[in-house]
């Protein structure tokens, strides 16, 4: 994924991003990208950027698509997963739904604490 923006601010490492949408959005809008919006990114050094400056803000294809699974897919399988093997423990539907929201929340928890340390899902700021 790659989007045009421009840095609005920088302060303790983390610099405001205002994405430019692309011309394709501003024709249709049909599901609100055509306006502006702001993204926080998070770096060690912006280099040679500075307030007001044009960049390209990038996350690699691979790890889109693990952020995709690892949000959606995981959490879906465990969810779906712990109704069906609750229901058929429990015969009681209540305690198997109960159960698989439980674990889906302590899966997101795991799946936090994972991706919030690995640089590879983190977006680069780059000079355009």
């Amino acid at each position: 994924m790659q989007e045009n923006g421009v840095v609005k601010g920088i302060k303790d490492g983390v610099a405001t991003v205002e994405i430019i949408p692309w011309d394709e959005c501003k024709t249709c809008g049909s599901c609100g990208a055509a306006q502006p919006r702001s993204i926080k990114v998070s770096a060690d050094d912006f280099g040679d950027i500075r307030c007001g400056d044009p960049v390209t803000v990038n996350v690699a294809p691979p790890a889109m698509l693990k952020v995709y699974l690892l949000l959606y897919a995981v959490p879906l399988v465990v969810f779906v997963g712990l109704i069906l093997t609750g229901y058929a423990v429990s015969g009681h539907p209540l305690w198997s739904f109960v159960g698989a929201i439980l674990a889906t929340i302590c899966v997101y928890v795991l799946i936090g604490r994972y991706m919030r340390n690995k640089p590879e899902f983190l977006p680069q700021i780059c000079p355009r």
